[in-house]
């Protein structure tokens, strides 16, 4: 297991970003499409996303080569990312140009089997699921992967029942549902953000041949119905997006193969092409995902750099209060200077003083970051609500 550093050297505390599904739904490809399409989608922009730390930027380039391996080769099957089979925190940092500010962030991917219990309830099915669980309440923004191709190619009853199934929806709102309650009880805004992945193929924008985008989002939208209204009933003001991203962008499907397992569910396989002339990886809708968590990273950061500033501009006056009460007559002043303790308080002051304007600044500095990252357009991204879902 590999676990977020301590003492990472931020001024602020490190944000968390979760992602909720079950294995095989594309919780690992979220992480290298977002850092893959970043460059590109902030180049014009105050902000910089990349790796802390040189395990993160390993795991990122292992998959990056995985990805690249399966279009040198033409073809792509759907399992070409395997999943982690222990906990894993990427640890990314947000830079604002021209300022002291970052913004570490840790983003947790884990088996997806962990999501739901063992039915012979034995305790290995979720060693580590109490710390991904403790990390999901403890995060302002769920991202939830959805596998777009199972979606639209279920043709029969059974094969709609399995896309339930493999995507764990029951256990998907429980867990919704205990994050979003936990979050209702702080001030700030949860973001929860629908992701279907592998949607190069239902989408003209991108050097598609169909154009199913609407089908696709009312699909997400009529399964994934009472996640939504789970949320919305915990966290009322709450907000929802819908975000479906090309994973590879130049690679069409060929073929999805339903295969039964011996326990009577379905081990679906997709078959991927590179089309003709498109050879290169062209992701798209990633960089919606990558606005919206800076937005709202950035937005929780300039508040709670302002709640940081306000605190210690009250502890400054607490001490500038007990400074007065150790000095109101000779003898205090006496007593308190011989021990040190007047000396001790000036130099609480001073820092309290310091700390308090150096967030101040950082509020400053990320409301300009919030400012610009506002004039970002989605390409493809769409808030949700209860009234859009059939």
């Amino acid at each position: 297991m590999t676990s977020p550093q301590e003492d990472s050297g931020s001024a602020m505390p490190a944000f968390k970003v979760a992602m909720l599904g079950p294995s095989g739904v594309g919780k690992t490809s979220i992480v290298v499409s977002v850092l893959d399409d970043a460059p590109r989608a902030l180049a014009h922009h105050p902000v910089l996303l990349r790796a802390r730390d040189e395990p993160t930027q390993r795991r990122l380039q292992i998959r990056r080569d995985q990805l690249y391996g399966g279009i040198a080769a033409h073809s792509f099957r759907s399992d070409a990312l395997s999943g982690d089979q222990n906990e894993t925190y990427y640890q990314l940092e947000l830079r604002v140009q021209d300022s002291d500010v970052r913004i570490d962030i840790d983003l947790l991917d884990y088996p997806g089997g962990w999501i739901v219990p063992a039915e012979d309830g034995a305790d290995g099915y979720r060693r580590g699921w109490q710390r991904v669980q403790q990390f999901i309440n403890d995060t302002d923004m769920i991202l939830i992967p959805i596998d777009a191709v199972l979606l639209m190619e279920a043709r029969t009853a059974s094969q709609r029942s399995a896309v339930i199934d493999i995507h764990s929806i029951a256990a998907v709102e429980d867990v919704v549902e205990q994050w979003a309650a936990a979050r209702r009880r702080t001030n700030r805004t949860p973001l929860l953000i629908f992701v279907p992945t592998k949607t190069e193929s239902y989408f003209a924008d991108n050097g598609g041949v169909r154009d199913q985008h609407r089908e696709l989002q009312a699909a997400v939208t009529r399964i994934y119905d009472g996640v939504l209204r789970r949320f919305l009933l915990r966290a009322p003001a709450g907000e929802a997006l819908y975000c479906p991203v090309d994973t590879l962008g130049c690679v069409e499907l060929t073929r999805l193969d339903w295969r039964p397992r011996d326990d009577g569910k379905f081990e679906p396989q997709g078959r991927f092409l590179v089309r003709p002339g498109q050879s290169r990886i062209a992701i798209r809708g990633a960089a919606d995902i990558l606005v919206a968590i800076c937005r709202n990273i950035t937005s929780l950061a300039g508040a709670t750099a302002d709640e940081q500033a306000s605190r210690l501009a009250r502890e400054h006056q607490r001490a500038v209060a007990e400074y007065e009460a150790m000095t109101e007559d000779v003898f205090s002043w006496l007593i308190n200077a011989i021990t040190g303790k007047t000396r001790a308080n000036k130099l609480d002051q001073e820092k309290l003083a310091a700390d308090s304007a150096q967030y101040r600044v950082y509020a400053e500095q990320l409301a300009n970051a919030v400012t610009a990252l506002g004039t970002l357009d989605y390409q493809r991204a769409k808030p949700v609500s209860v009234e859009v879902v059939r």
